[in-house]
């Protein structure tokens, strides 16, 4: 948790000239696929994952759009989990209010079942100032030995202020 507070705090500083566009991000749904079911390892997750995140973005849309997030959720066991990550994503418009984009973010992830990096690549579609977010680990357990599913995918939705 210590190294969670240390994140939290040099998102602070992050000063309101440099990332001025704030949003708020919902975090929603979870599917893990190809699950080894060993004895007494079912691989029966909590996919519905209920939390709240804040995202800090700079005004530039030129090269791409960094963000830095911060938020906390109910994972797949069920449990709290906190998460403080960095990104780039780049969007295209489709029309005057469709867009649609493509986006990484890396950081850390305080659970009892994860405690470390983490990184997820994940294509969204927004429409004016709400984006729905599609995430895929392929390799989950490349930053979790202990992950019964192979990979996971993520369903969230962000609200631009």
């Amino acid at each position: 948790m210590r190294h969670f507070s240390l994140i939290a705090a040099l998102l602070c500083l992050f000063n309101q000239t440099a990332f001025a566009d704030v949003a708020m991000t919902v975090n929603g749904l979870s599917k893990h696929f190809g699950c080894e079911k060993k004895k007494g390892n079912t691989c029966d997750y909590n996919e519905f994952n209920p939390g709240l995140g804040i995202e800090w973005s700079a005004k530039t849309q030129d090269w791409g759009k960094p963000f830095v997030r911060a938020g906390v959720y109910r994972d797949s066991y069920s449990d709290t989990a906190a998460y403080a990550t960095v990104g780039i994503r780049q969007d295209w418009p489709i029309n005057d209010s469709f867009r649609a984009g493509l986006a990484i973010m890396g950081g850390y992830l305080n659970s009892p079942h994860q405690n470390g990096a983490v990184a997820l690549p994940f294509i969204y579609a927004s429409y004016k100032n709400i984006a729905i977010e599609l995430g895929y680990v392929p390799d989950a357990k490349a930053f979790n030995s202990k992950n019964k599913s192979k990979s996971i995918a993520t369903l969230q939705l962000r609200w631009d202020f």
